[in-house]
């Protein structure tokens, strides 16, 4: 068990630019939500208000304090959406949050600069990071977001 990856977006339709055919590395598929089968399920992830379609993937959530997915393929995805002129918002989070917040260009920047930093490390139990501190990050969720440069709302 573990924090799988949550991607999710919304779209205008667009017959110059279909999302459908954005190519997105081996399993990632883009599934409208007027298609998934377990639509029911998708709710109590707590589905962000105004998404139309969200990446069907297998793969662990990467973040600051919890590096464990493919940051590089993620940040690929992330990317592709974020460059689609038929995508309006993308959300990234974790299936454990409570509610999936905004991805912009500068949150993909901050992770891509944390991953160079880190990499899986932490996860993997090297315990030091490339400058050779101890990596123990006694952090709160909160303040991770707000390091990393997430508005929250709330």
């Amino acid at each position: 068990m573990g924090i799988d990856c949550e991607i999710s977006f919304r779209a205008n339709r667009s017959e110059t630019y279909p999302v459908e055919g954005i190519d997105l590395p081996n399993d990632f598929e883009i599934v409208a939500y007027s298609e998934d089968p377990d639509g029911d399920c998708r709710e109590c992830y707590g589905r962000p208000t105004g998404s139309t379609h969200f990446i069907s993937t297998c793969q662990r959530y990467y973040g600051e304090g919890y590096e464990r997915g493919p940051w590089p393929t993620i940040a690929e995805v992330l990317m592709k959406l974020l460059s689609c002129p038929a995508v309006v918002t993308v959300w990234y989070g974790g299936d454990g949050d409570d509610e999936i917040p905004p991805c912009t260009p500068d949150h993909v920047i901050a992770l891509c600069r944390h991953f160079m930093e880190y990499g899986r490390r932490p996860y993997d139990g090297a315990g030091f990071g490339k400058n050779g501190q101890w990596l123990e990050d006694k952090r709160t969720k909160a303040e991770v977001r707000r390091d990393l440069g997430f508005q929250d709302d709330a």
